[in-house]
């Protein structure tokens, strides 16, 4: 619920440039529709190539998790080149956001934490944005299959 009350506390021109766009059908929608504005579309939960499609639209990823050991997702969002708002409590932040090089960090329980982040992203060049999106990547490479086998296999050789 802090994302959206962190996020309608925007100047206008800032939401015309960004909206809000949240996926799912979690527990905070019907409280999220009571508060939401023009600039907040929410979508239902999507699966798959639909999912593909709308995030192959790019923008910021913001996990806003008030409790999260990991979050697969946060490293599907670097391996996407998301310039990233993660929440301080995700695990996988460690890995996949430095913070003012591919993102920057909140405290979700904080509003102001909250809305200064937003402030920060928002307020970000295209340029910073696309270098955001470009760390984000190479940190998102740090983890994959082929590294996680010969890490697994490398205890055969000891």
């Amino acid at each position: 619920m802090n994302l959206v009350k962190s996020y309608n506390r925007l100047d206008e021109s800032v939401k015309k440039r960004w909206p809000l766009v949240l996926i799912g059908d979690g527990p905070e929608k019907e409280s999220i529709l009571q508060i939401k504005s023009e600039h907040i579309i929410i979508q239902p939960f999507l699966q798959g190539e639909a999912l593909f499609r709308e995030l192959s639209k790019g923008g910021v990823a913001c996990s806003p998790s008030l409790r999260e050991q990991w979050g697969v997702v946060i490293h599907e969002f670097a391996i996407m080149g998301y310039p990233m708002l993660l929440s301080n409590v995700c695990g996988a932040a460690t890995e996949f956001l430095i913070e003012g090089y591919n993102g920057f960090l909140f405290d979700p329980l904080n509003q102001d934490s909250f809305f200064e982040a937003i402030k920060k992203i928002t307020s970000l060049s295209d340029e910073e944005l696309e270098l955001f999106s470009d760390r984000s990547h190479q940190l998102g490479k740090r983890i994959s299959s082929e590294i996680s086998a010969a890490s697994l296999l490398s205890v055969l050789y000891k």
